[in-house]
């Protein structure tokens, strides 16, 4: 859900996180006691690289997708390499309308 509307090709968030090897994502991955609570996201940039962003506070962890090809993402991921850096940035993939959804407290 999200309070502002994007157009198409707006930019949404950059995924933010540590940048580790696969192996070590695996090890951390196997040492979680609670099944899906880590944020991996796995590209290939000089080789497979990861970004674990389990332990940061951005908000672009959160961001909850359909399998890749799916006609209902509304976003998709696009690798940006400034100065020599890998960025993941993820835009929208159609026009995303505001929603809010009431929560009972």
């Amino acid at each position: 859900f999200c309070n502002s509307n994007f157009p198409k090709g707006s930019f949404l968030v950059e995924y933010v996180g540590e940048r580790i090897v696969p192996k070590e994502a695996e090890e951390r991955e196997k040492k979680r006691k609670i099944k899906h609570t880590s944020y991996m996201f796995y590209f290939k940039w000089n080789g497979l690289k990861c970004i674990d962003a389990t332990n940061t506070e951005r908000k672009g962890k959160y961001i909850k997708d359909e399998e890749v090809g799916s006609p209902l993402n509304n976003c998709v991921m696009r690798l940006l390499v400034t100065e020599n850096y890998p960025r993941l940035c993820l835009f929208a993939n159609r026009d995303i309308k505001a929603a809010w959804r009431r929560v009972k407290i």
